[in-house]
Protein backbone atom coordinates (compact mmCIF):
# COMPACT_ATOMS: atom_id res chain seq x y z
CA UNK A 1 0.00 0.00 0.00
CA UNK A 2 1.25 3.51 -0.75
CA UNK A 3 0.47 6.91 1.45
CA UNK A 4 -2.05 8.29 -0.56
CA UNK A 5 -4.07 4.69 -0.59
CA UNK A 6 -3.25 4.84 3.54
CA UNK A 7 -4.69 8.04 3.63
CA UNK A 8 -7.44 7.06 1.99
CA UNK A 9 -8.10 4.20 4.11
CA UNK A 10 -7.70 6.45 7.04
CA UNK A 11 -10.46 8.85 6.15
CA UNK A 12 -12.28 6.74 3.76
CA UNK A 13 -12.53 9.87 1.73
CA UNK A 14 -12.05 8.72 -2.00
CA UNK A 15 -11.47 12.17 -3.88
CA UNK A 16 -7.71 12.08 -4.68
CA UNK A 17 -6.92 15.88 -5.33
CA UNK A 18 -7.39 17.04 -1.62
CA UNK A 19 -5.43 14.30 -0.27
CA UNK A 20 -2.69 14.50 -2.89
CA UNK A 21 -2.52 18.23 -2.01
CA UNK A 22 -2.67 17.78 1.70
CA UNK A 23 0.39 14.69 1.18
CA UNK A 24 2.08 16.99 -1.20
CA UNK A 25 2.01 19.83 1.29
CA UNK A 26 3.76 17.86 3.89
CA UNK A 27 6.42 16.95 1.95
CA UNK A 28 5.65 13.32 1.30
CA UNK A 29 5.40 11.49 -1.55
CA UNK A 30 2.10 9.98 -2.69
CA UNK A 31 3.51 6.89 -4.17
CA UNK A 32 6.23 5.55 -1.93
CA UNK A 33 5.28 2.71 0.18
CA UNK A 34 3.62 3.20 3.31
CA UNK A 35 5.87 1.64 6.39
CA UNK A 36 5.45 2.11 9.81
CA UNK A 37 7.76 5.07 10.01
CA UNK A 38 5.47 6.89 8.61
CA UNK A 39 2.40 6.29 11.18
CA UNK A 40 3.21 10.32 12.25
CA UNK A 41 2.87 11.69 8.88
CA UNK A 42 -0.19 9.64 8.26
CA UNK A 43 -1.73 11.02 11.23
CA UNK A 44 -0.88 14.77 10.70
CA UNK A 45 -2.25 14.67 7.23
CA UNK A 46 -5.04 12.46 8.79
CA UNK A 47 -5.85 15.61 11.08
CA UNK A 48 -5.81 18.05 7.96
CA UNK A 49 -8.09 16.15 6.06
CA UNK A 50 -10.53 15.84 9.41
CA UNK A 51 -9.92 19.95 9.94
CA UNK A 52 -11.23 20.05 5.86
CA UNK A 53 -13.86 17.86 6.44
CA UNK A 54 -15.65 19.84 9.19
CA UNK A 55 -15.74 22.40 7.18
CA UNK A 56 -18.22 20.75 4.27
CA UNK A 57 -21.54 21.55 3.94
CA UNK A 58 -24.26 19.32 4.38
CA UNK A 59 -25.44 17.01 1.21
CA UNK A 60 -28.78 15.78 0.64
CA UNK A 61 -30.10 14.29 -2.59
CA UNK A 62 -33.23 12.82 -2.42
CA UNK A 63 -33.56 10.21 0.85
CA UNK A 64 -29.64 10.46 1.07
CA UNK A 65 -28.46 12.69 3.40
CA UNK A 66 -24.56 12.80 4.75
CA UNK A 67 -23.68 15.29 7.40
CA UNK A 68 -20.76 15.95 9.02
CA UNK A 69 -19.95 16.58 12.64
CA UNK A 70 -17.50 19.77 12.44
CA UNK A 71 -17.30 19.05 16.24
CA UNK A 72 -15.98 15.80 16.24
CA UNK A 73 -13.99 15.78 13.53
CA UNK A 74 -12.24 18.78 15.04
CA UNK A 75 -11.81 17.12 18.20
CA UNK A 76 -9.83 14.52 16.37
CA UNK A 77 -8.01 16.81 14.42
CA UNK A 78 -6.80 18.72 17.42
CA UNK A 79 -5.93 14.61 19.05
CA UNK A 80 -4.11 14.10 16.27
CA UNK A 81 -1.89 17.25 16.21
CA UNK A 82 -1.25 17.06 19.71
CA UNK A 83 -0.21 13.03 19.50
CA UNK A 84 2.58 14.62 16.71
CA UNK A 85 3.81 17.48 18.72
CA UNK A 86 1.59 20.28 16.52
CA UNK A 87 0.07 22.88 19.03
CA UNK A 88 -1.00 25.43 17.22
CA UNK A 89 -3.59 24.56 14.54
CA UNK A 90 -6.88 26.32 14.95
CA UNK A 91 -10.05 24.05 15.74
CA UNK A 92 -12.70 27.08 15.41
CA UNK A 93 -13.51 29.98 18.16
CA UNK A 94 -12.89 30.39 21.77
CA UNK A 95 -15.30 31.81 23.74
CA UNK A 96 -14.28 33.17 27.13
CA UNK A 97 -17.72 34.67 28.24
CA UNK A 98 -16.17 38.63 28.48
CA UNK A 99 -18.08 40.89 26.70
CA UNK A 100 -16.69 42.36 23.37
CA UNK A 101 -17.00 45.84 23.57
Amino acid sequence: MNILEALQAEVEYKKPALLLKIITDLGLNATAEYTAADKGSLEVATAHVLRRAAMFPDFAEGSLRIKYDAATLNAEADRLFSKNGITDQYSGPTVNGSAQW
